[in-house]
């Protein structure tokens, strides 16, 4: 009886880190398409979605944190003899959650990559502003002498 039990919870763990690699890969595919949406349109609001991210990945570690620590409780008890099974989650979700902040560092670095060729598109778009206001204004001025001589 008590190895079925160890079976019925092996499962569970599988059945787990595949739906959180599915979490993940969602999440992976969003973010790859948010970066996309960014390098295709300039004027968004970047730290909206930076922030925004930020607080989901989060909230999502805190989430998967608790569960995990609710699982090794349940186990624990339960009292089974065999720590196999707590020590095989324990790493199974410790791997999972390094690899969660790594794809999360990435998709940061890549998205600050982008505020600054943002930040540099700007200053260029502004420059361009700047010579063709001085443009008209010296058009203007010309026009202006024009009528008072």
């Amino acid at each position: 009886m008590q190895h079925m039990s160890i079976q019925f919870q092996q499962g569970i763990v599988k059945q787990n880190s595949q739906i959180n690699y599915l979490i993940l890969s969602q999440l992976k595919n969003l973010l790859e398409q948010l970066v996309q949406f960014i390098q295709n349109k300039i004027q968004i609001p970047i730290n909206f979605y930076l922030n925004f991210f930020n607080q989901f990945f989060q909230s999502y570690l805190f989430i998967y944190q608790k569960q995990i620590i609710f699982q090794i409780l349940q186990h624990q008890n339960k009292g089974y003899p065999n720590q196999k099974i707590i020590q095989y989650e324990q790493n199974l979700h410790s791997k999972s959650i390094k690899q969660i902040k790594k794809k999360i560092l990435l998709h940061q670095i890549k998205i600050k990559k982008l505020l600054i060729y943002r930040k540099k598109i700007k200053i260029v778009i502004l420059k361009q502003k700047i010579r063709n206001q001085n443009q008209s204004n010296s058009f203007i001025i010309s026009i202006n002498t024009d009528k008072v001589i």
